[in-house]
């Protein structure tokens, strides 16, 4: 084995180390400085002082001298103490120094068993080991007492001749003037022996060391490697057999197997691989599949050998087959890297798949073409697919509605929720009426007919339910419904106008000629007593004509004559007549009208004025106390319709007497005709609006009136 060596450049810095300078070390010591490398081991002189720059050897050398044998004592890279013996010379090119070279043997064995030695060769009679003195003449001239008990068979005894084996190693040492080492061995143990010369080559003493349990350890390991070499011998005849029966078992498979190492050849091919793509004959893979003269640009086979885990990728083979490929990184006994490979051929999957997804993607362009809302519905009540008709329905992205509950989306819920529980009852539904909600509230009238779809099995998979619009005809059918309505109406209000205009006919003529009477005796009469009775006559004259002016008013009403009309400024011109008509009245007038100023309503303005008149009329009749309030209110409900609420603090209406404040001519106060809460619920109800009352006695009385914005809504 080659001594560790370093060579220093002119800087006095390693240029370089060999192999046996690196182990010795435990580390590379390129570009480090001799003071550096000292520094790093904690290396001392034999004087236990530290290494100075001035005892570098390296640097000694470069100033051209040859340094021998110097002695230093460093602590390795595992903390060991070691002892080094260090040379250097000069590395000269034509005379001129480029550098030095250091070399040194490691003494640390030799120093350790030499003191060893030395310390119980002072003490042979206490030394528990064996010490023998030999003369020049190879003569025993002393033995202490363990050589006596560890030697006696080799007949040990002072004065007689050294034993041939010691004689041998006493003739090296006198002979070399060095320390030569050797075994002995007695019955029962066994002795490292070391022949020390004397200073004058007169004598050797020879010391022994007793390592018979090291030896039998040395034995037992020879052993155990016999063992384990059998055993690994056995092993890899198994391992053997199990791959020879592995690789029957890969050639009868209906799918390729290959081993390929790193270089891109093939090792084992089962026999599938070889039908398909012949023999590599000792070629590299892309050689003999692709005639290629270097490895593919992308190639995932080998990516397997970089990332160290399994891989599935498919591959359209030369022989024009897609195989399905399984890549595993595999390591060979010997510790090569392979990588064993799987390949499915796949392609009728591949083209079943593809007629499969053609036949589907029909079957979906059938589906998306429909103008129908259609739905599939799973058992749990949750939608699992819908066409493009049905987003369009709802305003929703199918991410929105797939996997959402299907009931949420119209306006009965629990009907919805019932209609396809239903189908899943009986199998199927038919004309199932559902209104459904876009997400910016428009509505659409929809008829389903829902079935159950099954399995190959006949297990019930979930319900398809397709939706028919039938909003446009609802629309017609109430349109012809409100006009029948409205005919009726007019019928009947025509038949009532015919007999209200005789009887005002018959009532008038009696009445004109009692008022005529009553002003003729007024004007003859000079009895002062009879004036106050003349002027009750003609008092309810005028009050029987204004009810036969209402009378006529209720019967004539006609169908609206419909326009824009901005109901804040209808309620306005209302609040304003009936002001002009109570002057006196200590009424104060709160208005809330902001919700409805940028709002107009389909509607006859003329009779949206007589309602308004009517309600807060009756408002200012009601108020029977000194301080007066009228709150009046609107707002737009749901975009569809508004809502005005006339609410006053007078003295209210009783429960019995709110059941009948819309029949005509019933009237709770002492003057009025009953008809103007009557006339203004038919105004109402013409225009497909709402009207309602609460009161409570004593706290007062709230109109609420809800108009359509549209017509017909």
């Amino acid at each position: 084995m080659a001594e560790p060596a370093m060579i220093y450049d002119t800087r006095g810095t390693v240029s370089g180390a060999n192999a046996a300078a690196r182990a010795c070390l435990g580390f590379d010591p390129a570009g480090m400085t001799q003071a550096a490398v000292i520094s790093r081991l904690s290396s001392r002189l034999p004087t236990g002082k530290k290494v100075k720059k001035k005892d570098l050897i390296s640097a000694q050398a470069l100033a051209g001298e040859r340094i021998r044998d110097q002695e230093y004592h460093f602590t390795d890279s595992s903390g060991g103490e070691r002892t080094a013996i260090a040379s250097a010379d000069p590395i000269k090119d034509a005379g001129k120094i480029i550098g030095a070279m250091v070399f040194w043997r490691d003494v640390s064995e030799q120093r350790h068993l030499q003191r060893e030695l030395e310390s119980l060769s002072r003490f042979p009679l206490e030394n528990p080991n064996p010490v023998l003195r030999a003369d020049s003449r190879e003569t025993i001239l002393y033995r202490n007492p363990s050589a006596a008990r560890a030697f006696g068979r080799l007949n040990c005894e002072a004065g007689r001749p050294l034993p041939a084996g010691l004689r041998k190693l006493a003739r090296q040492a006198r002979q070399t003037g060095r320390v030569v080492k050797g075994e002995a061995r007695s019955k029962t143990r066994v002795f490292h022996v070391a022949a020390v010369p004397g200073r004058q080559d007169d004598y050797v003493n020879i010391y022994g060391l007793d390592i018979t349990e090291r030896k039998q350890a040395e034995e037992e390991i020879v052993r155990f490697s016999e063992k384990m070499e059998a055993r690994v011998r056995e092993r890899t005849e198994e391992i053997a057999s199990q791959r020879r029966r592995l690789y029957s078992l890969l050639e009868t498979l209906p799918v390729y197997v290959i081993l390929l190492d790193q270089d891109h050849r093939v090792p084992f091919a089962n026999k599938f691989f070889r039908e398909r793509f012949g023999e590599s004959h000792g070629r590299r893979c892309y050689e003999y599949l692709f005639n290629r003269d270097a490895p593919c640009e992308v190639c995932d086979t080998y990516e397997v050998l970089k990332t160290g885990a399994n891989q599935r990728w498919e591959w359209a083979g030369p022989d024009g087959r897609i195989y399905d490929i399984y890549d595993y990184p595999f390591v060979e006994a010997d510790g090569s890297r392979l990588i064993l490979e799987m390949g499915i051929d796949i392609t009728k999957q591949k083209q079943a798949q593809e007629s499969l997804r053609s036949a589907s993607q029909y079957a979906r362009s059938l589906i998306e073409a429909s103008l129908d809302p259609l739905i599939t519905i799973s058992p749990q009540g949750k939608i699992s697919d819908v066409n493009k008709a049905m987003l369009k329905a709802t305003g929703l992205s199918r991410q929105e509605l797939i996997g959402a509950d299907f009931s949420r989306f119209f306006t009965e819920p629990e009907k919805a929720r019932a209609g396809y529980r239903l189908a899943f009852a009986q199998g199927s539904v038919r004309d199932y009426s559902l209104t459904i909600r876009h997400k910016n509230g428009r509505l659409t009238d929809v008829i389903y007919n829902a079935a159950v779809y099954k399995d190959p099995h006949e297990n019930v998979l979930g319900v398809f339910a397709a939706a028919r619009d039938v909003t446009a005809r609802l629309e017609t059918e109430r349109k012809l419904a409100r006009i029948q309505a409205e005919i009726a109406e007019s019928k009947r209000l025509s038949s009532i106008g015919a007999i209200a205009a005789t009887v005002a006919h018959e009532l008038r003529t009696p009445l004109g000629t009692i008022g005529l009477a009553a002003a003729n005796l007024e004007r003859k009469s000079q009895d002062p007593t009879l004036s106050g009775q003349i002027e009750k006559i003609r008092r309810k004259v005028e009050e029987s004509d204004r009810i036969i002016s209402n009378l006529l008013t209720y019967t004539r009403i006609r169908m609206p004559q419909y326009e824009a009309v901005r109901l804040d400024r209808a309620v306005a011109e209302a609040l304003k007549t009936v002001r002009e008509r109570y002057p006196r009245a200590k009424v104060r007038v709160m208005r809330d009208l902001a919700a409805l100023a940028k709002t107009a309503v389909e509607a006859d303005k003329v009779q949206l004025l007589e309602i308004f008149n009517n309600i807060v009329t009756n408002a200012y009749q009601a108020i029977d106390k000194p301080a007066g309030l009228v709150q009046v209110s609107g707002r737009i409900e749901k975009g569809a319709a508004a809502v005005v609420t006339v609410r006053d603090n007078g003295e209210g209406i009783d429960e019995e007497a709110i059941s009948r404040v819309f029949e005509p001519f019933y009237s709770g106060k002492r003057t009025g005709t009953g008809l103007g809460l009557s006339l203004s619920k038919e105004l109402i109800e013409l225009h497909g609006g709402s009207i309602k009352i609460t009161s409570k006695k004593g706290a007062g009385t709230a109109v609420t009136i809800s108009l359509p914005l549209r017509r017909g809504v």
